[in-house]
């Protein structure tokens, strides 16, 4: 089975006397697909592999036939390992995408991707049941005696006879293969401890192999489970972790308490359980006997322990939620009421500057952080809007649902959006591209439209549907995708029509300024002014990617600049893998006086 290019939709693998592949040809695109079909491939490198029959002999791959035991690994990588149940034994290599020459030969049972150029230019391969770890030339490693690996940027962790240890890429021992278990420690913010885990008690162990923390804890942690959804842009991760402030949760002998990593406890183990509240405060919660408080670094109590539960969320200043009797309300940091506890739910109250969505039953309303009733709980759905999506947290409108519909509501409680709709989609507000579409179904049949938050701007219309455009970096646009009636337009970031529904298809994402239409059958492109950059006159045409995008005219390929002029005019019977690729392979066959290119033999196979 081979890998090749995306673009490169058929090929077929030559396959010498000893069993190596030693090139990959273009097929015609009428051509039928025969075993040692190139399927996909990744930029500079292809994995492939061959198989012997029953007399030994090398035969070509069999067509890959995707089914329920094909395993897909790492899609981020430039390789992505592709294996299904195949006839005779499957030996694995690597070999060049552009010449098919072979960089690995394959000689073993399992391989994994390989990131050419990147700084994991290793891979794990098994030979003789064992597992190793290979460079990018075929050299070993790690020699083939483990039962398990993980390849880690510069490390691995590696696996023997149900014991675990540490090598680097370069197959140094970093840490001895003797622990039942080992958790390397990382984050954005910090790499470099290593929870490991002897005779069933965990330690900490630092990458050069020192024991920071000696194994005789029922558990280490240096965050929540859950705190990895808790990070906002208003509050640092510091705000819950805890090993950057050099400190460890700890559990001994089933209780909880914090040890530094210098071996000392910090906080005595008395708690059932402890987690990092804000850490730039030295703020902890606790619970004991069943209930939950907060306490210091220094196990002083700041809040006593009367809670059931305490919101673990990105803070504000001198706010805590808390729950009690089965209701919650709000203290401030010395434990004093702020919220009576009278309600089934607080929510995103961290995203407001002093305001809490409050729920009681089924209705929910708001109040200021001293409990004065602003909105009577009395809307089916409150939330604040978008905010997840802009820039700012806030953005001083409400989504709502009234018996009527939805609806959207400024900081002043007055409705901009009559509640008359079937829902909102918020896909177009991050900043400063404050839009949404809204649904309605007057006539039995949704219908969409576009609106801003205040309600001052929509289209007019009503569409069929509405899509969100992307810019080249991924990045939202301020122009919205349309369709009515079958055809597709533009709207700008005012709602007003910039192109109406005509054409029959229209891309979703901008490159170097230009979106590829399709009108009557044929591509071109449109600017982001809605006008007609290139003509559509083509019979295939892709994104633009550093000024040149690649066409298809009377059957045959070539490559145009933004302006609509010909790079190279449609000779090619078979795509290339990239312009830069075609220019290097072709250079000497081009280039005339005009700077247009050519090539002078059309009808040359290309080989990768």
């Amino acid at each position: 089975m081979v890998e090749g290019n995306n673009c490169l939709v058929n090929g077929l693998l030559r396959i010498d006397e000893k069993g190596w592949a030693q090139s990959v040809e273009v097929m015609r695109a009428e051509q039928q697909g025969v075993p040692g079909q190139v399927l996909y491939c990744h930029k500079d490198t292809v994995r492939f592999y061959v198989v012997r029959n029953e007399t030994g002999e090398y035969v070509s791959p069999q067509l890959y036939q995707p089914d329920n035991k094909t395993y897909h690994y790492d899609f981020r990588s430039n390789l992505k390992q592709i294996l299904g149940e195949q006839e005779g034994p499957v030996l694995w290599g690597y070999c060049s995408t552009e010449t098919g020459v072979v960089v690995v030969q394959p000689a073993y049972q399992f391989a994994s991707p390989m990131n050419y150029g990147e700084p994991a230019d290793t891979a794990v391969v098994q030979k003789d049941g064992y597992l190793g770890i290979i460079d990018i030339f075929g050299h070993i490693c790690l020699d083939f005696n483990y039962n398990g690996i993980q390849n880690l940027k510069e490390i691995a962790v590696v696996m023997k006879d149900g014991r675990y240890g540490l090598f680097s890429r370069g197959g140094k021992e970093i840490i001895p293969v003797i622990y039942d278990e080992l958790e390397i420690w990382e984050n954005d913010h910090y790499f470099g401890y290593v929870k490991v885990r002897k005779n069933g008690k965990a330690g900490l162990i630092s990458l050069k192999n020192e024991m920071i923390l000696d194994c005789l804890y029922d558990e280490l942690k240096h965050r929540d489970q859950h705190n990895d959804y808790l990070v906002q842009e208003s509050t640092p991760e510091l705000a819950h972790e805890t090993l950057p402030f050099g400190l460890v949760m700890a559990q001994k002998n089933g209780k909880w308490g914090m040890v530094n990593l210098k071996n000392q406890i910090q906080v005595d183990f008395l708690y059932d359980s402890l987690i990092g509240y804000d850490m730039r405060k030295n703020l902890l919660v606790a619970c004991r006997d069943g209930k939950k408080g907060i306490i210091n670094l220094n196990g002083r109590q700041i809040i006593d322990f009367s809670y059931e539960d305490i919101k673990i969320s990105p803070l504000q200043d001198d706010v805590i939620v808390a729950q009690k009797n089965g209701k919650w309300g709000m203290l401030n940091g010395t434990g004093e009421i702020r919220i009576d506890f009278i309600y089934d739910q607080i929510q995103d109250y961290q995203w407001q500057w002093d305001r809490a969505i409050v729920t009681k039953g089924r209705y929910s309303g708001i109040t200021d952080f001293s409990g004065n009733i602003l909105l009577k709980c009395r809307y089916r759905s409150l939330s604040p809007c978008f905010s997840w999506a802009a820039k700012e947290k806030y953005s001083g409108y409400y989504e709502v649902r009234t018996k009527t519909g939805w609806g959207i509501m400024n900081n002043e409680f007055e409705f901009t959006i009559s509640p008359k709709y079937l829902r909102f989609d918020d896909i177009f507000t991050v900043f400063p591209f404050y839009k949404l579409w809204a649904i309605d179904g007057h006539d039995d049949e949704d219908k969409y439209n576009l609106f801003n938050l205040n309600g001052s701007i929509a289209s007019g219309f009503r569409y069929d549907h509405i899509f969100e455009l992307r810019q080249y970096d991924r990045h939202k646009s301020d122009l919205t995708k349309v369709v009515k009636d079958g055809r597709f337009g533009l709207l700008d970031g005012t709602g007003r029509e910039l192109v109406s529904p005509q054409y029959d298809w229209i891309d979703l994402e901008y490159q170097d300024g230009l979106v590829v239409i399709k009108k009557n059958g044929l591509y071109g492109y449109l600017d982001c002014y809605g006008n007609e950059a290139i003509e559509p006159v083509f019979e295939d045409a892709e994104e633009f990617h550093e000024g040149v995008a690649l066409i298809r005219k009377d059957g045959h390929y070539g490559y145009i600049d933004v302006c609509g002029n010909y790079l190279l005019e449609p000779c090619l019977k078979n795509r290339a893998r990239s312009f830069k690729t075609f220019l290097k392979q072709f250079r000497s066959n081009f280039a005339d006086e005009t700077g247009s290119r050519r090539i002078e033999n059309s009808e040359e196979r290309i080989e990768y």
